[in-house]
């Protein structure tokens, strides 16, 4: 899966600045649903948790133009057992890594 990491990082600095603001703007948004989400004890398998799994697939294949359900799955898993994104999405509010997920694996 860190090949996927390299590939998008590649693509990105290919990103018009139009795209990579849109690409922030995603990141900002599912960050802020996420937080509300754990917040609100939303389950993963909720509506909300479908919008932030569409949020992020959005996010995923503007930075990489291309998707694939296992790769994103994948992804996610990566955001529970590597502590470094663990950090990341958890910085405010423990939960909204495991909560992306299992949004992802249950909805991609």
């Amino acid at each position: 899966m860190l090949w996927m990491l390299f590939a998008v990082q590649s693509e990105i600095r290919n990103l018009t600045s139009e795209q990579y603001q849109e690409w922030m703007e995603l990141n900002n948004e599912i960050l802020q649903k996420l937080e509300q989400a754990v917040r609100l004890k939303f389950s993963p398998t909720d509506e909300e948790g479908k919008k932030i799994m569409k949020l992020h697939r959005r996010w995923l294949i503007i930075g990489n133009s291309k998707y694939n359900v296992q790769n994103h799955k994948g992804l996610a898993r990566l955001y529970v057992v590597d502590q470094r994104f663990t950090a990341y999405y958890d910085r405010n509010i423990s939960g909204c890594a495991q909560l992306l997920h299992d949004a992802i694996v249950y909805w991609a």
